[in-house]
């Protein structure tokens, strides 16, 4: 199965779809998310810092359900 292509957006960004967040942890004076990809297996899951999901709708369901805790584990 072909992996999906990233959305070019301006000035030939590319971006790629979140699923959803599945942890959070804090790093230096803000946190980053582990993002699981659209399209994607567990073995691309990235950690990625609050200010690059910008405007990300999975994000904003991790923090309404979780705030910035990390996940249970």
């Amino acid at each position: 199965m072909a992996k999906p292509q990233p959305v070019v957006i301006n000035e030939g960004l590319k971006e790629y779809l979140v699923e959803e967040i599945i942890d959070s942890r804090r790093r230096g004076r803000g946190h980053q998310y582990l993002v699981r990809w659209t399209g994607y297996g567990p073995e691309h899951n990235r950690w990625m810092s609050g200010t690059a999901l910008d405007d990300c709708a999975a994000l904003d369901r991790w923090l309404e359900l979780n705030g910035n805790r990390p996940a249970s584990r």
